[in-house]
């Protein structure tokens, strides 16, 4: 890029800042920010840093992730859209940007979304994880010495795995060696996810370039145009992931398998289900899915059973024989007066006696 692309593009980026990340319609603002990571990508990298710092003070101001207030009166401050749009776009600026930027300036956005009081935005936010880490692999470090590099990766990944499980799971201990407050199950649930996140990148970079569906776009323009997250693992970065999923992320998450709460379990067995089959095929692992798969076999199997008797047919009712009923007996006309002259004959006897009586 000549200097006078770079002077007209400073311009027309510090425009756009001041214009469209300010404007009042919605539409506006959301499209800038989904489309930042396509712009920071046309720059060569060493002018990448520049443009990202104002962008993070953008996004870490008040009218985004900075306005920890939400109030009625500023609608600005209640778009959860915004937010939502910055969870999205953190793959393509994680893959944009070295490891240096990316913890000074994207690990902390990252932090404030993984704690949104949306859901949808944490969970846009999840998927970045595994990219946050692969960016810490030692091989993307750069230049330096190896033991250096490698205590570098080491103390960063540690920091945010520390720190998703004290924010997430609320492992934290205070000043006495207490725990910190419990995860409510819907954290519980958010770890899961994050296991699966991870998982689920190494398997998709475990994808033969036949099998990824953007083998055309890869070939038809160079690879640092054409980056795409999760499908351009290299064999450090995927033993890099696999290390920090088997021994840092899920032992936390296979205790859940007692968990008190059934939707947390069952999280956990589709995260399991999706794992690699080197993951899965390790016998703590496999031994808390099958756990997990014949519980639910077995509420499956009840419940059929249960409704399977419920839709039985009931048997019609057998037909019983008539009531028989004993005839009366026949009486005819003339027997029936000479009876009923009798009967008022004995009442006038009866009213006689009782009045001679008086």
């Amino acid at each position: 890029m000549s200097w006078e692309q770079t002077l007209r593009f400073k311009t027309s980026y510090q425009f756009s800042e001041q214009t469209f990340f300010g404007d009042t319609d919605d539409s506006v603002r959301l499209n800038v920010i989904r489309n930042f990571p396509w712009l920071t990508s046309l720059l060569p990298n060493e002018m990448r840093t520049e443009y990202l710092s104002m962008w993070n003070d953008i996004v870490k101001g008040e009218d985004l992730l900075g306005a920890f207030k939400r109030s009625a009166t500023n609608p600005m401050l209640l778009n959860w859209r915004q937010r939502d749009f910055v969870s999205r776009s953190m793959p393509e600026m994680l893959g944009l940007l070295g490891p240096l930027e990316v913890q000074q300036y994207l690990w902390p956005i990252m932090q404030m979304l993984l704690v949104d009081s949306v859901s949808l935005v944490r969970e846009d936010a999840e998927w970045a994880i595994p990219l946050l880490l692969r960016a810490y692999c030692t091989e993307n470090i750069g230049d330096g010495e190896a033991s250096s590099s490698k205590r570098w990766s080491a103390d960063v990944c540690k920091h945010v795995i520390v720190w998703i499980k004290d924010t997430i799971l609320g492992t934290q201990k205070n000043a006495k060696g207490e725990g910190g407050k419990a995860a409510n199950f819907s954290k519980r649930q958010q770890y899961c996810r994050i296991c699966a996140a991870v998982g689920l990148a190494i398997r998709f970079g475990d994808l033969k370039p036949s099998e990824q569906w953007d083998r055309k776009l890869r070939s038809a323009v160079s690879r640092q145009e054409s980056y795409v997250p999760y499908q351009t693992l290299s064999s450090a970065e995927r033993k890099h992931l696999r290390r920090l999923l088997v021994y840092d992320l899920l032992p936390p998450a296979l205790e859940m398998k007692d968990d008190r709460v059934t939707n947390v379990r069952l999280t956990l067995m589709k995260v399991l289900q999706a794992m690699p089959d080197d993951i899965k095929q390790l016998a703590s692992v496999n031994e808390v899915l099958k756990e997990l798969e014949d519980e639910v076999e077995t509420w499956e199997s009840f419940n059929g059973g249960e409704q399977q008797s419920r839709q039985q047919p009931q048997p019609a009712p057998t037909a019983s024989a008539p009531r028989q009923v004993a005839p009366k007996p026949q009486v005819n006309d003339e027997q029936g007066r000479r009876n009923n002259r009798e009967r008022v004959a004995v009442f006038n006897s009866h009213d006689t006696e009782n009045r001679a009586a008086i």
